[in-house]
């Protein structure tokens, strides 16, 4: 069934048309191609293939009723095509993006972009250590670790072991995933190697017909030191999505893990970086991740957390916990 469109066409045109002070216009053709590339994208490959097929059917429609007519700006045409996708297709993956003009460069609208520029990252990532920017000793010999990215396992890896190293003396442990906390599913693999047996099967991964084409297991060994045997904690917020989600869902069903804080944001899709055009770019979600535990996964309702509470106070919450934990271990 299709959305409501009359209402969302009318959305639309509340859009700011006038300029924002860019020298870049946007041409009919060029919104014209933009929005036919994006209905073809999704049509050919997004995870769920009746949902890509009514996007396109949808977008296609808003644009010959001239949706979209006014806007010559690129960044408010931006914003219209991302506010018409999201009420079409609620999937928190897609991200319709404006490419800076000086990154322009020759570009193949069937072009995905599925290889990370490790150099890039590097520079990207070090200044936040490479997703673990904070790990510290709190009172009562617990462990914190703040995880705000999992990048490359090239890069997250030596971070994860130098840390499990410095926190290998505690008596519980405080896993801290409040931010965004997106990345690499490698990396949250590597990371689960640390808490859950070697060789626990984690993930299934599943393609748009539904056919399973990879499963996760973690590592049959580790660097550095593996934690068993004390309490841990997993903090997370309502903004904590994707890759963090994926751990936390592990780290609960697999009861490795109490979590505490609010439920999760609800992105359990993998994405391509599609071009449309060459002013922009659009992350199509094509495949799916399921716990090997349950068979299911968070996409659309989050990860529930075990001790619910504020995103401001889960801190304090699970270092309660953990004591009370530690105390009753004794």
């Amino acid at each position: 069934m299709l959305p409501n469109l009359t209402v969302l066409f009318f959305c639309l045109l509340c859009y700011n048309l006038h300029s924002q002070g860019l020298e870049l216009r946007l041409t009919k053709i060029e919104k014209d191609t933009t929005i036919q590339n994006v209905g073809r994208f999704f049509k050919e490959n997004y995870v769920f293939p009746e949902k890509g097929g009514e996007l396109q059917t949808s977008l296609s429609l808003l644009n010959s009723q001239g949706a979209f007519d006014t806007i010559t700006d690129p960044l408010a045409f931006r914003r219209a095509v991302q506010t018409a996708i999201r009420n079409i297709v609620d999937d928190k993956h897609i991200i319709f993006i404006y490419r800076d003009p000086k990154d322009h460069v020759p570009f193949d609208p069937n072009e995905i972009n599925e290889i990370s520029d490790l150099k890039s990252e590097y520079e990207h990532r070090k200044d936040v250590n490479f997703g673990i920017p904070e790990i510290k000793v709190l009172e009562k010999n617990i462990g914190y670790i703040q995880i705000t990215k999992f990048t490359s396992p090239e890069l997250f890896g030596p971070v994860v072991r130098a840390s499990s190293e410095f926190l290998k003396n505690v008596d519980g442990l405080i896993l801290d995933l409040r931010s965004r906390g997106g990345g690499h599913s490698d990396a949250v693999v590597l990371l689960l190697s640390y808490f859950l047996p070697p060789e626990t099967h984690v993930f299934n991964w599943e393609d748009r017909d539904g056919r399973e084409f990879e499963r996760n297991w973690t590592l049959p060994y580790i660097e550095g030191h593996y934690f068993d045997n004390i309490p841990i904690a997993v903090l997370t917020s309502e903004e904590t999505f994707s890759g963090s989600e994926a751990f936390a869902y592990v780290m609960k069903h697999h009861n490795a893990a109490i979590l505490v804080g609010e439920t999760t944001r609800g992105g359990a899709h993998s994405y391509k970086e599609m071009y449309p055009s060459e002013k922009y770019l659009i992350l199509v979600p094509h495949q799916r991740i399921l716990s090997a535990k349950t068979n299911q996964n968070w996409e659309g309702v989050g990860v529930v957390p075990t001790i619910p509470a504020s995103a401001e106070n889960a801190l304090d919450v699970a270092r309660e916990k953990l004591i009370e934990m530690m105390d009753s271990d004794k």
